[in-house]
């Protein structure tokens, strides 16, 4: 089972900038198997945190049990994002983010160490979508993480 919720608020509500460019993301995702244990679920059906869509900060799936340099993933995951994205002249943007998570070997979310990364990003609008640029770092690394992390993409993250 798996839910996640995203809003968005134009701070043109409040009367502090222009429509569309100050806006503050908020993002949430909760995810619990039943039933299971970690090892009695293959791999590719398990719960991971880390990278662009989680943790950013992070590795991919860097978050949760580690196995040596590579996530083992768990049956349990809570992660969410609040992000200040700020439109500069008519292409480009700025965002500056804050995510938290943590994946748990047990059914029940909000188990498991908190991993918390902040950082900044630039944006150049497309047609298409944003081209991102993000820099995170992470607030709380673990033994042998990364310093930071580097990311690019195409979109909003969220």
């Amino acid at each position: 089972m798996s839910a996640s919720a995203s809003t968005y608020f134009d701070l043109h509500r409040f009367g502090w900038t222009a429509p569309g460019r100050s806006v503050i993301a908020v993002r949430g995702l909760v995810g619990s198997v039943q039933g299971a244990t970690t090892y009695d679920i293959p791999p590719d059906q398990r719960l991971y945190a880390g990278g662009p869509a989680t943790v950013r900060g992070f590795r991919y799936q860097g978050v949760g049990p580690q196995n040596g340099k590579y996530g083992v993933g768990g049956t349990s995951l809570d992660a969410g994002s609040v992000e200040f994205r700020q439109r500069i002249l008519k292409s480009f943007g700025a965002a500056a983010f804050v995510d938290a998570g943590q994946v748990g070997a047990g059914s029940r979310p909000f188990q498991g160490t908190l991993r918390v990364g902040y950082g900044v990003g630039v944006r150049y609008y497309t047609p298409i979508g944003p081209v991102r640029l993000d820099v995170a770092l992470p607030a709380n690394r673990p033994p042998h993480g990364d310093k930071w992390e580097l990311y690019i993409g195409l979109g909003e993250t969220f």
